[in-house]
């Protein structure tokens, strides 16, 4: 119950100006099991991720951009939510990340700061401490940029469920890619180009 309260608060962190649409797909790599993932659509970009396991319910939240992941047991949350925040502020540093991706944490204490890598991006991550109702939680925040705005990661859960939880959120944030283009990498990769000569040409 206490996580619940915690993630609704955090849906009132930021603006978004775009609804967010989500579709299950499923793949077949060569050599591999089925595999499930999900495609989001957000201002006109498609993303993709592999959810943290098939018994975690999903919960979208489209108005604010935001989706919600949660393990049977209810000892963690996650939140993904995109906004058009600009990266660059709320990169800036982990009290701006706090205050942009969960802002009701306002008592809470720094315990860690560390970069982090997805959708073809380098992002932020921090983690903090804090009590609700006696208890000993920990937060870890991470975000990155896309275009247009920031994607942010938020995970809630207890101290003593921390050690899990944080490689269950890594997991997520590394299978999150974004596969669409902006009309700049379209150009570009449409740009010819010049092949290489190593040797000199030969008049025979």
């Amino acid at each position: 119950m206490r996580l619940t309260f915690l993630l609704l608060l955090a849906v009132c962190a930021s603006g978004s100006a775009q609804s967010l649409s989500m579709q299950t797909r499923t793949s077949k790599p060569p050599e591999m099991d089925l595999l499930r993932f999900l495609e989001l659509q957000y201002d006109g970009h498609t993303y993709t991720l592999v959810p943290p396991g098939p018994d975690w319910r999903l919960k979208l939240d489209a108005p604010n951009a935001r989706l919600q992941f949660s393990p049977p047991s209810g000892a963690a949350g996650v939140a993904l939510r995109f906004t058009t925040n600009a990266a660059r502020g709320v990169l800036a540093s982990a009290d701006a990340l706090r205050q942009h991706a969960a802002p009701e944490l306002g008592e809470a204490y720094k315990v860690a700061e560390l970069e982090i890598f997805g959708g073809n991006a380098a992002g932020k991550a921090a983690d903090f401490a804090y009590t609700l109702q006696g208890y000993a939680m920990r937060c870890r925040v991470a975000a990155l940029p896309v275009p247009g705005g920031t994607v942010s990661f938020v995970l809630h859960c207890g101290a003593e469920e921390f050690a899990i939880a944080q490689q269950t959120f890594g997991a997520l944030i590394n299978t999150f890619q974004r596969t669409s283009r902006t009309a700049a990498e379209t150009a570009a990769a449409a740009e010819p180009k010049l092949t290489r000569r190593d040797e000199p040409i030969s008049g025979k």
